[in-house]
């Protein structure tokens, strides 16, 4: 009897030992799963200066995408001005009233190009008053090329600079006109107003008055 006792008491004691060793190993296992769920937080200082280093890349990225997007339009979103090419200039000519009261300066004209390489519109976007006709007419009488144009009427922008120029050197030939793309220079010379003197006419009198005081006028 006392031999049964002493075996169930060892059988319990065994028992007892295996479920703390398991609670032990749960709790072990409960702890690790803990500490992988909630991985350990980033002080503050740290995360205060890493903000700026994700800002400046956001940023960045923005920026060369929205570089590339303009890239990408610029043929065919810069008003057409690339594709517009001035084939043929009408020379424009200086206002003779310009030329007198010295006026020179630039002209600035918005033209609208067709496919076929002709003026539609040309309107003056600024400008000395005197000098925009003279602009206006080359602009209208020229010949443009439109390569790879998409619409009807293709806007184009152009330059008339009106100079003039007193100086006397061997060899110049006046106007004379330049062209760089769209910019189209013209340089003329002042006019040259004479005010001469009035011319004094004496009567021509004969000998014998050489002789007296007075001569009377016949």
């Amino acid at each position: 009897m006392e031999k049964g006792n002493h075996v169930a008491k060892n059988n319990s004691d065994n028992s007892l030992q295996f479920w703390r060793g398991k609670t032990t190993a749960f709790h072990s296992i409960e702890k690790s799963l803990a500490r992988t769920s909630h991985p350990p937080r980033i002080p503050e200082m740290k995360r205060s200066s890493l903000f700026p280093i994700l800002a400046s890349t956001v940023l960045a990225i923005c920026i060369c995408a929205a570089v590339q997007s303009s890239f990408a339009q610029a043929p065919n979103g810069s008003g057409g001005q690339s594709a517009v090419v001035l084939a043929k200039l009408t020379p424009p000519v200086y206002p003779p009233i310009a030329r007198v009261a010295h006026i020179t300066g630039e002209v600035v004209l918005a033209l609208g190009i067709r496919q076929d390489g002709s003026v539609e519109s040309a309107n003056v976007v600024s400008g000395p008053p005197l000098l925009q006709q003279a602009a206006m007419d080359s602009a209208q009488q020229s010949q443009f090329e439109c390569r790879g144009c998409g619409e009807a009427v293709t806007p184009y922008s152009i330059v008339y600079t009106f100079q003039l120029d007193s100086t006397e050197q061997k060899g110049q030939y006046f106007p004379k006109v330049t062209q760089l793309q769209n910019h189209i220079t013209l340089i003329d010379r002042p006019p040259c107003l004479c005010d001469p003197s009035p011319t004094v006419i004496r009567k021509a009198r004969a000998a014998k008055c050489l002789y007296l005081w007075r001569c009377g006028t016949r």
